[in-house]
């Protein structure tokens, strides 16, 4: 048991906002770290009750990002597409952070590209593109930037591809 080691070592944290972000880091650790890990799917069982019922808008926002991704990795569309709906209504609240809703952003063009809606992703990169310049948050534009060049391939649209393939090298 990952954290348990920890816990015994530590104790239990002091404060439910701390229990709530311990767990919401351990399970992104291990969705994008260590997918694979046996306990994967036993903290994203935790960071789903998380998602319910913590108080914090843009902590609720990040543990719904983290299980949509855990879901379209292990091929849950269907479960992904929920949790998607549900990230469109959070982020229309102006508690929403810039960077959680260009986060929310990335992962429903990750959603879309993987389910082959490559037009539709299309439309969510230039709306997040645009987000991005009119707050300076440029984070996650090569994230951006690699789902626009994946999509564009995908319906043949290779002039496109090939501007934003031209764009990618100045993150490099």
């Amino acid at each position: 048991n990952i954290f348990g080691g920890l816990a015994g070592d530590f104790g239990d944290p002091p404060s439910p906002e701390l229990a709530a972000t311990v767990t919401n880091t351990m399970f992104m650790a291990l969705v994008y770290r260590q997918p694979e890990n046996p306990e994967t799917g036993l903290w994203a069982g935790k960071a789903h009750k998380l998602s319910r019922e913590i108080k914090d808008h843009n902590m609720r926002v990040q543990a719904l990002i983290n299980l949509c991704y855990y879901n379209s990795r292990s091929g849950d569309f269907e479960a992904a597409e929920s949790i998607i709906n549900s990230l469109q209504h959070l982020c229309k609240n102006k508690e929403t952070t810039p960077s959680m809703y260009l986060m929310m952003k990335w992962m429903e063009s990750t959603y879309l590209a993987l389910t082959g809606l490559h037009e539709e992703c299309l439309n969510i990169v230039q709306d997040a593109l645009n987000q991005a310049n009119s707050t300076g948050i440029h984070i996650f534009d090569f994230m951006f930037i690699g789902h626009t060049i994946l999509s564009a391939l995908n319906i043949r649209d290779f002039p496109t591809a090939d501007k934003f393939l031209k764009s990618m090298a100045s993150y490099l």
